[in-house]
């Protein structure tokens, strides 16, 4: 859309505001405020051995923010996705993917595993999240169980969502080192560590 004051159209630049980057500015706004205040527990994993940094993914109008963490030497690495929350790729999912590129995760006989390629499934929920009922993650698990599909699903009692966030008041600590375990256990057991 246009912004332009009547009268002041000499005196005020022309303003083009994107869906996406109305969208961007709104969720970094509401990241800003949400993580206030900033908990004393909050991680940080630097880069040593590492080649990470921000990379944009193009797409058909533009291009989106991403980031990208693996080791700086070796390799083939396998990929881990890590889909970040509604705030956007902020500090703290920079640090998750830098947290598993140190997690050492390395494939075992990749061209066998994609022969039978198979999508296990790690779900760590918390009880009292009130956006992702028990109901549905029971669900879930029962519809993986039925397809005859791997799928291992955690629910930590009296835990909010974001308890892995460790820059918002909803960090648990306990809930939070027991998921980051079971979240390397499982890639070790399912071959990529």
């Amino acid at each position: 859309m246009d912004v332009v004051e009547t009268g002041l159209e000499g005196l005020l630049p022309r303003s083009q505001w994107s869906r996406r980057g109305f969208v961007m500015t709104s969720l970094a706004t509401g990241f800003a405020l949400s993580v206030q205040p900033v908990s004393a527990d909050t991680i940080h994993t630097d880069t040593t051995g590492l080649e990470a940094g921000e990379v944009k993914v193009p797409v058909k109008d533009g291009t989106i923010p991403a980031y990208r963490a693996m080791p700086d030497k070796g390799g083939p690495f396998p990929t881990v996705l890590v889909v970040q929350e509604v705030f956007g790729v902020h500090e703290h999912i920079k640090d998750l993917c830098r947290r598993l590129a140190k997690a050492d995760l390395q494939p075992k006989y990749p061209i066998d595993l994609a022969r039978d390629l198979k999508a296990p499934v790690l779900g760590l929920y918390g009880a009292a999240d009130t956006g992702i009922p028990v109901e549905s993650v029971e669900r879930m698990r029962a519809a993986c169980k039925e397809a005859n599909k791997t799928c291992e699903i955690v629910i930590y009692p009296d835990t909010p969502h974001g308890f892995n966030a460790d820059y918002r008041p909803s960090y648990r600590p306990e809930a939070a080192k027991d998921g980051w375990a079971k979240l390397l256990a499982w890639f070790k057991e399912h071959g990529v560590g």
